[in-house]
């Protein structure tokens, strides 16, 4: 099978497409093109001897649910092997994207491919202004499982309230429910994973230099090893959360907190007690219901 001139292409005036190929790509530009040659096609394994994607020139794209979106979109891939199992390399890039809409811009996001392995960036994601960097890697091998590997996200300024703008407004664009049918299992599994975020501000509360082992498998998101500083006190502990059930698990204890500070920030109470506390909690909460 050989593929040849498939793609996208954009004819720079208005014509009526007809039967004759050439003809209608003719004065054409092209936008994304596919090419390339797969053979073994009367085997139970074909063979990839190269599959082709280019993109030739960047291209500066709206996002159409979004009308004053803006992003350049770029790359290359190139495939090849067994069809079962083929290989990668090249990638693609989206750099300087932005969704008023959102409240939401990208300074850069890429997507890397080297032979079953992908690696992902994420540089500066701002979501009405909290700041989010993101690298992980995964593998390609088929699996049922698909495995992301030493993910790591990092934020110097997370401001809770004013990211709860940005859900509000991505709700207004999601489709509706379809029904009370029941979750499927989440085909993905995170491992090595590590957050990392120097200020989280959820007002009354203050996290300075938060950070923790994240992963997620058989559908529970595990943080562990979480630390974190506030009120003057230190909080450490293990949260996991079922991402179907929503059932929470958090194992967390912390460590000389101010009294008085403790009252004045979240109680708005003054002058009442001083000194410093400690706490350790066992928490489970499924629902409505909590336990502790």
């Amino acid at each position: 099978l050989n593929i040849k001139d498939t793609g996208l292409f954009v004819k720079n005036m208005p014509s009526v497409f007809g039967d004759d190929f050439d003809a209608n790509i003719a004065d054409t530009e092209k936008v994304a093109v596919v090419s390339g040659t797969i053979t073994k096609l009367d085997t139970p394994e074909p063979f990839i001897n190269q599959i082709n994607i280019n993109i030739p020139q960047n291209l500066k794209v709206h996002i159409c649910a979004f009308k004053d979106s803006t992003l350049d979109f770029g790359g290359n891939l190139l495939i090849y092997g067994q069809s079962i199992a083929p290989k990668y390399t090249g990638g693609f890039f989206v750099r300087d994207m932005i969704i008023p809409e959102l409240l939401t811009a990208l300074k850069n996001f890429e997507l890397n491919f080297s032979s079953h392995s992908l690696m992902l960036t994420i540089q500066d994601l701002l979501l009405n202004g909290s700041d989010i960097q993101v690298t992980a890697d995964a593998s390609l091998a088929p699996s049922r499982i698909f495995t992301v590997n030493n993910l790591r996200v990092t934020s110097a300024n997370f401001d809770v309230p004013k990211l709860m703008r940005v859900s509000d407004a991505a709700m207004k664009y999601a489709p509706p429910s379809s029904g009370n049918s029941e979750p499927a299992d989440i085909p993905v599994a995170v491992r090595n994973g590590s957050i990392e975020f120097s200020h989280i501000s959820s007002p009354p509360i203050v996290l300075n230099n938060t950070t923790g082992r994240i992963s997620l498998r058989d559908n529970i998101f595990y943080l562990n090893n979480l630390l974190t500083n506030t009120i003057g006190g230190t909080v450490r502990g293990d949260v996991s959360a079922n991402l179907l059930t929503m059932l929470l698990r958090a194992q967390v204890q912390g460590t000389n907190f101010d009294v008085a500070r403790t009252f004045l920030e979240l109680m708005n109470m003054k002058d009442t007690l001083s000194g410093t506390m400690a706490f350790r909690t066992d928490l489970t909460i499924n629902g409505a219901a909590k336990a502790q």
